[in-house]
């Protein structure tokens, strides 16, 4: 038997109607309840969030499928909890490295001999360089702190992308010390499906969410503009309706309200999954333009409904997507604006390329990406035997 402590968050799925936190850990904890073999024993412990009872003296334990436990930490006896589940357990995976939580279970998972996975999804430096968002000194150095001590207690390091690894081994934190990692990446919960969208209407599509500088919105609204203009200018006639889900910032929306003067523009915030899987489900191209993502999953779930997708440089999926996508250069407006335009004008090329979307998103579905962790947790246990320790 082998016995794994998850340590991620997780929401019962009536509850990550609109997306969030723990959109990635909830549906890999649900392929593992589906997908793991009888030989694994997985404990989960997650942090509890307020649509649940808030635990204060004994965990909140749910049974999932198959062997796979659920325990939401209480309020006051968090550690005590954490030790004895890491005493029991062979491997720790802690799936967001860098977190204050993440650090202290490592320390712990050390102490007591055990050999720990961790997953790095981003660099969180970058991504707020990005947002425009500048932390204080005192909190930047406390970050490369506990990313350092992250990268330096783990076993196996576990990056989502290699964009995230470079940008961390840049940084100088990653070291020959901390040199054993492998690149896992992100999944689509959704079923990939693709059906012959109809010609009517083309639908562009972009999520923003709450980021809207590093996902590159006030790039998309110049591109955008740039691209009506030459459409008109070629004097190409055909119904255009742009969606952008999630919050368009006040310095924006002067470019928004001329955006829409030209062409129909909707802007949503908030919505339930069920209704962004029928905006993917409708939409005939996804564009995502940031400036730096760690894996940046809105473009591969829209991949998996038959989008075709024009993603950046710059983000982790593009090493996914790479040979299905069209990938661009976000410094070069021009570059960007003619892949649109030809996916608008040609729906032979556009059709193409979402069939090369959907088909590549086949590949990482949870259960894939489940099986290739469980294969991490071998990997590390039989070196630790192979060792004799």
């Amino acid at each position: 038997m082998i016995r794994v402590l998850f340590v991620g968050g997780y929401r019962p799925f009536k509850y990550r109607r609109r997306g969030g936190p723990n959109a990635v850990s909830s549906p890999l904890i649900d392929a593992f309840a589906l997908k793991a073999p009888r030989e694994f024993q997985i404990t989960v412990l997650s942090t509890p969030f307020r649509e649940l009872a808030i635990p204060i003296l004994k965990p909140l334990t749910i049974k999932l499928r198959g062997k796979i436990v659920l325990k939401y930490m209480p309020l006051l006896s968090a550690l005590p909890l954490i030790m004895r589940e890491v005493a029991k357990t062979h491997v720790v995976h802690v799936f967001a490295g860098g977190e204050p939580l993440s650090v202290l279970i490592q320390l712990i998972s050390r102490i007591l001999g055990k050999k720990t996975v961790v997953t790095f999804h981003s660099y969180d430096p970058i991504e707020f360089y990005y947002e425009r968002m500048s932390l204080p000194i005192l909190a930047r150095k406390l970050r490369e702190v506990l990313y350092r001590l992250s990268l330096k207690y783990a076993t196996l390091i576990i990056f989502t992308s290699n964009f995230v690894r470079v940008k961390i081994q840049v940084s100088g934190l990653l070291t020959s010390e901390t040199s054993r990692y492998v690149i896992v990446p992100n999944g689509t919960d959704l079923r990939p499906m693709y059906e012959t969208k109809s010609k009517d209407e083309i639908v562009i599509l972009s999520i923003v969410g709450n980021f809207p500088y590093r996902k590159g919105l006030d790039i998309l609204f110049r591109v955008l503009e740039k691209l009506i203009g030459r459409l008109q200018e070629h004097q190409v006639k055909r119904r255009i309706r742009i969606v952008i889900v999630g919050k368009v910032p006040k310095d924006l929306q002067q470019l928004l309200g001329k955006l829409a003067c030209t062409v129909q523009v909707c802007v949503l915030h908030g919505i339930p999954r069920e209704e962004l899987l029928k905006l993917y489900a409708g939409s005939h191209i996804c564009v995502q333009l940031s400036r730096a993502e760690g894996f940046l999953l809105p473009a591969l779930e829209a991949a998996s409904q038959g989008c075709a997708v024009i993603i950046s440089n710059r983000t982790g999926v593009a090493e996914v997507l790479r040979g299905a996508a069209i990938i661009v250069n976000i410094k070069d407006l021009e570059e960007v604006v003619s892949c649109i335009q030809r996916l608008l004008t040609d729906d032979k090329f556009r059709e193409e390329i979402g069939r090369k979307c959907y088909l590549r998103s086949r590949a990482f579905t949870y259960d894939k990406v489940a099986a290739r962790y469980l294969k991490c947790y071998v990997d590390v246990l039989k070196a630790k035997l192979q060792r004799g320790e």
